[in-house]
């Protein structure tokens, strides 16, 4: 193979490489103008009117849209306390502990008749001596008044296998590392109405049996991932220079150079 054509098949290499690196940056900076336009409508969500009741969806509805991420609940109804889940391995603020998570029996009903809402209610730390004791958690018996926000679901952290059957007749509370719609909708016996809620602070929004100053509630901001994509761009980008340097250098200057 002659010179020549080595140095063809070089710059041929080297261009390809610059078009995909340019391109997967692109591709990175388009799903940051998708990500800050999501972040942008849940700003605008957490103005709207807050959710309740009767605006609900219905559980098992194939043609009903969850509730939309991020906006206002103001929810009544009843706890089931006998359903409380401990979502394990949920750190906050730097200490171990867990999620609690309590189903909500809407009070009244919503439009489509009886139903009930998945709501993370808060973080409560673990033991500090006895790991395996659950801390006790005040859940109200009477009506409760929730105030929050629409989450699509409840905290889902990585796991190594498959979490164990819930066996509808065992009663809670529960410690689990993860529990998802189907789990809860045979723990249960019905399934649950689409959506979740991050409940907000107590206030003056809030009934004050609605609430327990036991939970703490600091949740992290919502992350868009804008920063993610952009990182990635940069990287792509860079990457893209390195390849055009080293072929200036090595398939240009350094020749010349040479001779």
């Amino acid at each position: 193979m002659s010179l020549r054509v080595q140095r063809l098949l070089v710059l041929i290499a080297a261009l390809l490489c610059v078009v995909v690196t340019v391109s997967l940056g692109n591709w990175q900076l388009r799903r940051a103008d998708q990500k800050q336009a999501m972040a942008d409508l849940a700003a605008i969500r957490h103005q709207d009117a807050p959710l309740r009741n009767a605006d609900w969806p219905c559980a098992g509805a194939a043609d009903v849209a969850s509730p939309p991420e991020q906006r206002p609940v103001r929810l009544s109804g009843r706890w089931m306390p006998q359903k409380l889940v401990y979502l394990d391995n949920r750190p906050m603020d730097g200490q171990a502990g867990f999620f609690v998570v309590t189903p909500l029996q809407l009070d009244p009903a919503p439009v489509c008749g009886p139903a009930w809402v998945m709501v993370q209610r808060g973080w409560v730390p673990r033991h500090q001596v006895n790991r395996q004791q659950l801390p006790a958690v005040d859940t109200p018996q009477d009506l409760v008044v929730v105030t929050g926000h629409v989450m699509q679901d409840i905290s889902q952290a990585y796991a190594l296998g498959a979490e164990p059957r819930v066996e509808a007749y065992v009663p809670g509370p529960s410690l689990r590392q993860n529990m998802g719609r189907e789990a809860w909708a045979e723990w249960v016996g019905v399934a649950p109405a689409p959506g979740a809620v991050l409940q907000a602070d107590s206030g003056a929004n809030n009934s004050p049996a609605s609430t327990s100053n036991q939970l703490k509630r600091a949740w992290p901001a919502p992350d868009s991932g804008v920063g993610k994509h952009h990182a990635y761009a940069a990287q792509w980008f860079a990457l893209a220079l390195i390849i055009t340097g080293l072929y200036v250098w090595f398939q240009l200057l350094r020749p010349r150079r040479a001779s």
